[in-house]
């Protein structure tokens, strides 16, 4: 038993030190974060001939939550 009380501090003493702090408080950091997207190409068009790049393309959008009303895919 006493194998593990040592495995159990060494495993903490670890996640101490391997917890980087925020240089802003996490709210104002999720606030600093903008998507913007890296072409002027349409999405479409860019992948009009990969069906299955465009699927996992829009999911992606869609599970981060990257659609704006003001900006476009």
């Amino acid at each position: 038993m006493i194998e593990g009380e040592i495995l159990a501090e060494i495993k903490e003493e670890q996640s101490n030190r391997l917890e980087e702090p925020y240089l802003f408080p996490k709210e104002e950091m999720d606030g600093m974060i903008k998507w913007q997207p890296v072409s002027n190409i349409p999405v479409d068009e860019i992948y009009k001939d990969l069906p299955e790049v465009k699927q996992f393309h829009d999911n992606y959008v869609t599970l981060w939550g990257l659609q704006n009303k003001k900006m476009e895919r």
